[in-house]
């Protein structure tokens, strides 16, 4: 390549022969469908050289390569990575794409000027799939990027946005990343990388590097000075050259004993090579080092001597400290440029710095350079950070935006408040929607503790009041609303505001009757002063909240707010009317029409790109989807919102309680019980009782589940009182009331059963309730069942699972099932009891509620006539046997069946248990004389 350093050919990369096979073996199956390998590994392992040789041999094969060579100043500038990878994109690609798609990827990439409104992250990613989809059907498509760790967010979150949207399309992603010693790899938030697609570099072999240092260094080391240098270097093959060279220049004799001429540290070992380098030199690439876009002609701009440029430039590539690529300065290694740029005194680069900022056009680079140069307070530079702010956010680049409102808010001089305000409530706010709810967290606390009581303060206040509910305990949060409320201007827009928050969190750790009186209120007063807006949050507020209190729903009022939902940009995605109706529906039992209010709000989020409240939406699908009997799918929106709750610290009880009790369904109740218990430590700890009231239903779950009725009692007893106390009557909250009905039935508590089926079947028929009818249904037919009144019994029981499958729920209609069969047996109806019970037990298979199936199993057994044989498998289990015994992997089995890996490990493990086998050699021999049928 002209100007760069040549790519090594795979048999000159010495002591990587598998990670060279891996890269192949990758390469090969990008042609059969979607694939990622990532070569991670510490600071000089050879993960550019082995991703070097992927995208050499890539280019071999006629793919289309994607490249980006990503470095740390530009990891703060939105789109660099992603300007960098589209850079060979042939013109028509980019031509075809539908205009907002098209419009929104120009003005990402700054081929445009913004028009109008912003593109939103969603538009940009949605052109990246767009353009990538249509490469790939021309050609495999690899996207390469060395130095992922680097990779801007913005490039992260589009580029991630596309990959996993590409289905079985003809496209890879080939990366390197770079590991700290002793630590994971640092990979960029935004991109999600499995690990089963992560290639990490060992230390070289004492061979391996015997030859390396032979090849590149041509001196021949003896044994004792080779071991030497692998401890001192850890192996590392940067490292080891670099001291080997050391060696070979100063000609070193190293005798027994003596100590080996090595830098004590890496920092100067590379200032040891870097001191070669001329004063000119020097300067010309500390100028490079810190900018995001070292170009050739950028450099001579700042130098205003081209000659001299190109002299140090040309200095530095003969000392292999730097590389030219495509009229771009790169560094040799990452670290290098750093050890430059380091090497300085804090003036010399406030001065640099300020030098840069006067010639680089871009608002974003200008701002950080700016921020850079000054020492202290400087309301220049803070404006300009705050313009760099806007720009970013503009672009749909939160994380960029986020980081310059903090710079702006440093650099503000304390003697202009209103600046101090105005940037410290646009700092929580990008920081917030950016997922960095901590950092937000700090910003507005140290401006509340800074203002004096009063409407300013107000604001500070109710912005730290959200987030202080979204990562502390309710009551706190609940404190600061009313302080703000307090403090704020009479009758004013913020006021409604705060009261319509305060509803809601007064909902979660309060009481519901003091919550829907906030509700209410906002409503007059925003009605009073014809606020749409607010008018429709207070309408969802009020509806939702006068149905937790027990009143009849008002679908009116739900769909009077949706109806002015586009007004509500700002609301919090979880409290936009159609993420509350969906919930509102949930409860009831009307599933179908809940599903698309809670996709609606999902794109919403990834359309507006905000990572913080997304965990709330997988939240409420992971419920939807485990009601529905879609387990997977459920397990799906748990696994991802597990990710993100953990990434912000937002929905982390949450995600944590739906992580637990799909667990306890799936029949992992060991781990369901661990995730249960450490759930509700922490919500006791942080006194909130809602989150308390579900870790106490899992329990009870649990401990029915193992047939420990008096635990379960207890447990679920105590749920039920919680709810009772905050004043809660709308029945879909007390989903565990037939688990409590059962387990009060089976320790003698029967009057306790009464009153809560009689509760039941009084608020179904007061509020027009789908779950509640079905519910009662089954409670009143495990009460007739302990009359021993069979026949009443059988008649409610099949009520409910007649109601249950409408709504539908069949985890639920096969416990209603399982009942009836129990009850049918005892009345000697062998051949009802065997389908009612197979029934259920088809179900549980089907769901993989592995301990429900087991008992189910055994009660099949215990009915008399043709038995069930153990040996009989389900389709789905006859497919994960199949593919198992054919060698594959149970993440390949996963991925063929549309399973979680759990889904496949639960259903293998009742496969061996099932064929009496130990192994997948077994497996693959019984499974010639297995019956192919349904059990």
């Amino acid at each position: 390549m002209a100007g760069g350093r040549p790519v090594r050919k795979p048999e000159e990369v010495v002591g990587r022969e598998p990670e060279l096979a891996a890269v192949e073996a990758f390469l090969d199956g990008i042609a059969r469908g979607g694939a990622a390998l990532v070569v991670e590994g510490e600071p000089g392992l050879g993960k550019t050289t082995i991703w070097e040789a992927g995208v050499e041999s890539a280019e071999r094969r006629s793919y289309a390569v994607l490249k980006a060579r990503p470095t740390e100043p530009e990891s703060s500038l939105s789109y660099a990575g992603l300007a960098d990878l589209f850079s060979g994109l042939p013109d028509d690609i980019l031509a075809g794409l539908p205009a907002p798609q098209r419009r929104a990827l120009e003005v990402a990439l700054l081929r445009t000027e913004p028009d109008g409104s912003p593109p939103d992250q969603r538009a940009v990613g949605m052109a990246v799939l767009a353009a990538i989809r249509e490469l790939a059907k021309r050609e495999p498509v690899v996207a390469a990027v060395d130095d992922l760790q680097w990779l801007d967010p913005a490039s992260s979150h589009a580029l991630q946005f596309a990959l996993r949207r590409t289905g079985d399309a003809r496209v890879g992603l080939l990366a390197a990343v770079r590991t700290e010693v002793g630590k994971p790899a640092a990979y960029n938030a935004a991109l999600s990388i499995s690990e089963d697609s992560r290639l990490a570099l060992p230390p070289l072999s004492l061979g391996a590097l015997r030859r390396l240092l032979t090849a590149r260094v041509g001196a021949a080391f003896s044994h004792t000075t080779l071991l030497r240098i692998r401890q001192a270097t850890g192996g590392n093959p940067f490292f080891a050259l670099e001291m080997a060279r050391m060696l070979e220049r100063t000609g070193a004799i190293i005798r027994p004993g003596d100590p080996l001429p090595v830098p004590k540290s890496l920092q100067e070992l590379l200032r040891a090579r870097l001191a070669e380098l001329s004063p000119k030199t020097h300067a010309v690439l500390r100028a490079a080092s810190a900018l995001s876009h070292p170009a050739v002609a950028l450099l001579e701009e700042i130098e205003g001597d081209s000659s001299t440029v190109a002299s140090a430039l040309r200095e530095g590539r003969d000392a292999h400290v730097i590389d030219i690529e495509d009229d771009r300065v790169r560094f040799n290694h990452p670290l290098l440029g750093s050890v430059i740029y380091m090497s300085g005194s804090s003036a010399d680069r406030r001065a640099l710095h300020h030098r840069l900022a006067g010639v680089v056009k871009d608002p974003e680079e200008r701002a950080r350079h700016r921020a850079i140069a000054v020492n202290g307070a400087d309301e220049e530079a803070a404006a300009a950070c705050e313009e760099g702010a806007r720009t970013a956010w503009a672009r749909a680049a939160p994380h960029s935006a986020a980081h310059l409102a903090v710079r702006a808010l440093e650099l503000t001089p304390q003697s202009d408040p209103q600046a101090l305000l105005r940037r410290a409530l646009a700092a929580s706010r990008y920081l917030y929607d950016s997922g960095d709810t901590e950092v937000a967290r700090q910003v507005l606390r140290a401006r509340v503790a800074a203002l004096p009581p009063g409407p300013d303060r107000a604001q500070a206040l109710y912005r730290l009041a959200i987030i202080e509910g979204e990562l502390g305990p309710a009551r706190e949060s609940i404190r600061l609303f009313e302080q703000a409320l307090a403090e704020s201007e009479v009758e004013s827009a913020l006021t409604i505001q705060i009261a319509i928050d305060l509803a809601w969190m007064l909902s979660w750790g309060g009481t519901v009757d003091e919550a829907a009186e906030r509700a209410h209120q906002a409503l007059r007063l925003a009605e009073a002063l014809n606020l749409e807006n607010l008018i429709g949050q207070a309408l969802a507020a009020v509806a939702a909240l006068d149905c937790l209190c027990g009143r009849p729903a008002r679908d009116d009022l739900m769909r009077r707010a949706i109806e002015l939902e586009p007004l509500m940009p700002e609301v919090p995605l979880d409290r936009t009317p159609s993420a509350v109706y969906g919930l509102q529906l949930t409860r009831r039992g009307y599933l179908d029409a809940a599903r698309p209010l809670f996709e609606r709000v999902l794109h919403l989020a990834r359309e507006r790109g905000e990572e913080t409240n997304l965990s709330a939406m997988s939240f409420y699908l992971a419920g939807l989807e485990w009601l529905t009997g879609n387990w997977r799918r459920s397990g799906e929106h748990v696994e991802l919102g597990s990710d993100l709750a953990a990434l912000t610290g937002v929905n982390r009880q949450e995600m944590l309680y739906a992580d637990a009790m799909l667990a306890a369904h799936l029949g992992r109740l060991d781990e369901a019980r661990a995730k249960a218990d450490r759930g509700l430590a922490a919500a006791r700890e942080s006194d909130e009782p809602l989150a308390t009231s579900r870790f106490l239903a899992t329990l009870g779950f649990i401990e029915l589940t193992l047939g420990r009725h008096e635990a379960a009692r207890d447990f679920l007893t105590e749920a039920r009182a919680i709810l009772v106390a905050m004043g809660m009557r709308e029945p879909g909250a007390f989903r565990f009331l037939p688990d409590l009905v059962e387990a009060c039935l089976s320790s003698g508590a029967t009057s306790e059963a009464l009153e809560i089926t009689s509760w039941l079947e009084e608020r179904a028929a007061a509020v027009d309730h789908p779950w509640a009818d079905a519910a009662a249904a089954r409670c009143r037919g495990l009460l007739r069942a302990a009359e021993a009144d069979w026949e009443g019994a059988s008649h409610a029981l099949g009520e409910a699972i007649e109601r249950y499958r409408k709504l539908p729920m069949p985890f639920e209609a096969a416990r209603s099932a399982l009942i009836l069969g129990q009850g049918q047996r005892r009345m000697k109806l062998k051949r009802a009891a065997r389908e009612s019970l197979q029934q259920a037990l088809d179900t549980f298979d089907g769901l993989g509620a592995t301990a429900w199936a087991d008992r189910a199993r055994s009660e099949l057994g215990r009915v008399g006539g043709r038995p069930s044989t153990p040996y009989e498998l389900t389709p789905s289990e006859l497919q994960v046997a199949t593919l198992v015994a054919s060698g594959r992997s149970n993440r390949a089995v996963a991925e063929t069946l549309h399973m979680t890996v759990n889904t496949v490990e639960t259903n293998l493990s009742r496969i061996y248990r099932k064929l009496g086998v130990r192994s997948r050699g077994e497996l693959a021999a019984s499974l010639r004389t297995v019956p192919r049928a349904a059990g």
